[in-house]
């Protein structure tokens, strides 16, 4: 049996078009990027700076040799109100194609640790010293690597007389009393936001120190998160909202240390480990702060509160030889509380230590 439509009756076609505005998000391709001014703009002087601080040589393909790929990524910088504030073009290399000891080794990049910005404004207010902020452009690119790393040319910027040749690397640098599972709640299918949403909270715990303990709870659920993680995070947020005319407030004061430890002992219902906390003051103003999950099991909390002791005992001297750098000496010996007799004990006491 065949059928067949009558002459003049047919059903209209519909076309659905859509259109993306990359100068308002973030692109994932060369190619789309390399039709926007504002992408190219920045693509221009991130090859410009590389160019300048002679990070490679370009040079024949070698024989035998791991040529590693690159690519552009793109990220925007936005202000306060949303509103663009930059547009932002990185080139980087693919470094999953390269081997540990064959293409590199250790590698390490220097960045500036809180702590000592803190340390530096206290002292600052306490001796009266002015300050003044800098920024070193592009301060990835000053090293000088010792192996050979080759890299293809990036797209878009491959030199027109020599496009087979390869670059030679010469810089690369190295809420309260909730309790949290990882078998309860529902598994999110968009992991992603979590994990923005905590890296986020985890940021603001450079200024917020009432946050640190309740942020370390949510990182622990990074991998696998539930909505009820996700629910806790934005608590957070919701704490965080009512409390943002709170802040430090840096006093002048003497240059002496003291810390203060705390353990929840055991508080961790997956595996009974214990979470240190630890707050270092220099006078009045405090320094340093953490929260951290141990990483044994202690079968007292004369034990944990003996492990927040000791690791409280390395950041304090570690703060006491840092001024040093800047011509103070702080002579007075720091002091160390601590809640647990039985720990106090124990540090104080020379026979444990012979």
């Amino acid at each position: 049996m065949h059928t067949r439509s009558k002459n003049g009756i047919f059903k209209p076609k519909t076309f659905h078009t859509s259109t993306t505005d990359y100068t308002q998000t973030k692109p994932s391709t060369y190619l789309t990027t390399s039709k926007i001014p504002q992408w190219c703009t920045d693509m221009n002087e991130e090859y410009s700076a590389l160019q300048r601080q002679h990070t490679w040589t370009l040079v024949p393909p070698p024989l035998g040799k791991n040529i590693v790929e690159c690519k552009w990524v793109f990220k925007l910088k936005r202000n306060g109100d949303g509103t663009i504030s930059r547009y932002k073009a990185r080139l980087v290399a693919k470094g999953f194609h390269q081997q540990h000891g064959i293409d590199f080794e250790e590698t390490f990049s220097l960045v500036v640790k809180p702590p000592t910005v803190r340390l530096i404004l206290a002292l600052a207010v306490s001796y009266n010293w002015p300050l003044r902020q800098l920024n070193v452009r592009n301060a990835f690119l000053h090293g000088i690597l010792k192996e050979k790393v080759y890299m293809v040319q990036p797209p878009g910027y491959v030199n027109a007389t020599q496009p087979k040749h390869h670059y030679s690397l010469c810089k690369t640098p190295c809420v309260p009393h909730v309790r949290l599972f990882t078998t309860e709640g529902t598994l999110l299918t968009d992991v992603h936001a979590y994990r923005s949403l905590v890296g986020a909270l985890h940021y603001l715990t450079f200024t917020c120190s009432d946050l640190s303990f309740v942020v370390h709870q949510v990182c622990q659920f990074m991998n696998v998160p539930t909505d009820i993680h996700l629910t806790t995070a934005k608590r957070i947020l919701r704490y965080f909202r009512g409390t943002l005319d709170h802040g430090l407030h840096y006093t002048p004061s003497p240059t002496t240390l003291s810390a203060f430890t705390d353990v929840d002992w055991a508080g961790n219902p997956n595996d009974r480990c214990s979470t240190s906390g630890l707050l270092v003051f220099l006078g009045h103003n405090p320094i340093t702060w953490s929260a951290k999950k141990q990483l044994t099991v202690s079968c007292s909390s004369t034990e944990a509160e003996y492990r927040a002791l000791a690791f409280a005992s390395v950041k304090v001297c570690w703060l006491r030889v840092l001024p040093q750098d800047l011509g103070i000496f702080i002579s007075d010996p720091p002091i160390l509380w601590c809640d647990n007799v039985s720990a106090l004990a124990i540090a104080s006491n020379p026979i444990f230590h012979a």
